[in-house]
């Protein structure tokens, strides 16, 4: 048995990073504002193999298929389940 998961991030979605200033000026936080995304996809087996994928391309079919044939090859193997 195994639990699979995928997430989209972005870098643009995040709340801003807190900064200090003295009293009174506000504080200035530098980016260089490139922007990236990636997609992570991870599985957890039943007895706590952990099996992750980060790519930084669309989540497509075949990214998601790859990821599931490089599953069924690892489930095979000594220790895995």
């Amino acid at each position: 048995m195994v639990w699979a998961d995928q997430c989209g991030l972005r870098s643009d979605t995040a709340p801003p990073g807190r900064s200090w200033a003295p009293a009174g000026q506000t504080p200035l936080v530098r980016v260089n504002g490139r922007r990236f995304r990636v997609n992570v996809m991870s599985a957890v087996a039943s007895r706590g193999a952990l099996s992750f994928t980060v790519s930084p391309g669309k989540f497509t079919s075949q990214v998601f298929c790859a990821f599931l044939d490089r599953l069924a090859r690892h489930a095979g193997r000594k220790g895995q389940g």
